[in-house]
Order: C-alpha cells, then sequence, then structure tokens
C-alpha cells in the first residue's frame, strides 16, 4: 500500500502540471487599433521558457489569430495586434499556455473592444449625462438669445438708419458659442455611445457628426470673423454718416 502511494506521489511530480485558470478581464480597447497582449509567466527556477497565443476569437467565435509565439523578455511575454485583427466590435477572448520546463499553465482571458477605448462606470455615466444635459439646456439658451437680439439698424418710417445697433455683434458671439458647446454635446455623445457597444451604430453617427463640425470650425470661424469685419467697417461709414446729419439708406 505504502508502495503505491509513493508511486502517485511520484508520478504528480514527474507528469507536466497543466493550470486551468479562470476566464480574467484584459480591460477594455478602442476598435481598430494596436493592442499588447501581455502575459506574465514563472516560477521558483525563473522566468517561463515559452508563451504561446492557441487563439484569438471575435465576439462570433471566428478566429482571428491562431498558434502565434509570445515575444519573451524576462518574465513578460507580449504579442501584438495589428489594427487589421481589432476592427470587430464586442468581447473577445483570448486563449494560450505557458510552458516551464515540464510545467504548463493555460491562461484564458477576455477584451472588449469598443469605439471609446474605455467603459465608463455609473459614476462616470452620471457626469456624462449632467454634462450632456446641462451642455444642451446652455445651447438651448444661447441660441434663444442670439434668435432674440435684432440684427438691423434702427430705421425711421421712411426706411432711413437712424440708429446703428451695436448688439448685432452679441448676436454674433451668441451664436459661435452656441457653436462650440454643440461641439461638445456631440463630442459627450459620441464618448457615451461609444462605450455601449448596443449604441455602436449611434456612435457611428456621433463620430461623423463631431468629426465634421470639427473639420469646419477653422473655415467657419475665420469666415465668419471677415463678415463681423465687414458689418463693422459698414456700421463705421453709417455712424459717421449719422454724426453728419445723415440719415443713410
Amino acid at each position: 500500500m505504502n508502495n503505491k502511494l509513493l508511486v502517485f506521489v511520484l508520478i504528480l511530480f514527474v507528469l507536466p502540471v497543466v493550470i486551468a485558470q479562470p476566464i480574467q478581464d484584459f480591460g477594455t480597447f478602442k476598435q481598430s487599433t494596436v493592442i499588447d497582449l501581455q502575459q506574465v509567466c514563472g516560477n521558483s527556477s525563473g522566468p517561463c521558457d515559452l508563451c504561446n497565443i492557441t487563439s484569438f476569437k471575435s465576439p462570433n467565435s471566428t478566429i482571428i489569430i491562431q498558434d502565434k509565439s509570445m515575444t519573451k523578455r524576462g518574465y513578460d511575454f507580449n504579442y501584438t495586434l495589428n489594427v487589421s485583427q481589432t476592427n470587430s466590435l464586442g468581447e473577445h477572448i483570448v486563449k494560450g499556455f505557458c510552458k516551464a520546463g515540464n510545467e504548463f499553465e493555460v491562461f484564458t482571458y477576455e477584451l472588449t473592444i469598443n469605439k471609446s477605448g474605455f467603459e465608463l462606470s455609473t459614476a462616470q455615466g452620471i457626469i456624462y449625462v449632467i454634462v450632456f444635459v446641462g451642455g444642451f439646456f446652455v445651447f438651448c439658451l444661447l441660441i434663444f438669445g442670439a434668435i432674440k437680439i435684432p440684427w438691423k439698424n434702427g430705421r425711421n418710417e421712411e426706411d432711413r438708419i437712424i440708429s446703428i445697433n451695436h448688439f448685432k455683434y452679441v448676436k454674433i458671439i451668441l451664436f459661435c458659442f452656441s457653436y462650440l458647446i454643440l461641439m461638445l454635446i456631440v463630442s459627450i455623445g459620441n464618448d457615451i455611445t461609444g462605450s455601449f457597444l448596443s449604441l455602436g451604430g449611434a456612435s457611428g453617427l456621433f463620430s461623423i457628426f463631431y468629426l465634421t463640425m470639427l473639420s469646419a470650425t477653422f473655415p467657419l470661424f475665420i469666415c465668419v470673423g471677415i463678415f463681423t469685419i465687414i458689418v463693422f467697417f459698414e456700421d463705421q461709414k453709417f455712424q459717421k454718416l449719422l454724426e453728419r446729419g445723415i440719415s443713410p439708406e
């Protein structure tokens, strides 16, 4: 009986040891970006001899990579995914193993790929929603004020200018600020929808809208600036005529 127990103990030490690990969360990453799959492995004798990725699967179980060796650097092992391998949204499963002498360690973890590259916590989500709603409220106030402020100069019954309306410049400023606030709202909306896989389509719309507004910002403000300068010099001309007692048309 003692001999059988001794043989059993020897078999446990001689045969390769396989350790099955539970699925771990590797984190959240942005779509179509470079991602480093990393693994740390070693024992009392030193670092592992090798680590391999046996499979990297997309949410629909499509195998994106298979049987790839990880680059070794001390106890750290790494395999880099390129942008063409990270364009599918959802939870991906990474499986692989590491070997140290006769010992094997199996690893499995999942990583999430979304539009934004991060996952909102409850507190962050609340803050984003508050800023989004607050920004929309400010945007509405700016637009309301800009619409209500008159643009034209004061005129008499003969439709001749009798006073210069300087509030028109406030109107221009309010419209400019409302544009910037709208950009902030769209950016926040893009971050919120990009953090939820079920809202990927909405995130795409927000992203297109934001990039369009961003690319149009510089030329738009240049045009507004030139227009404001033209209006200013025109008002200056009218003001000089009014000072001379002439009511321009």
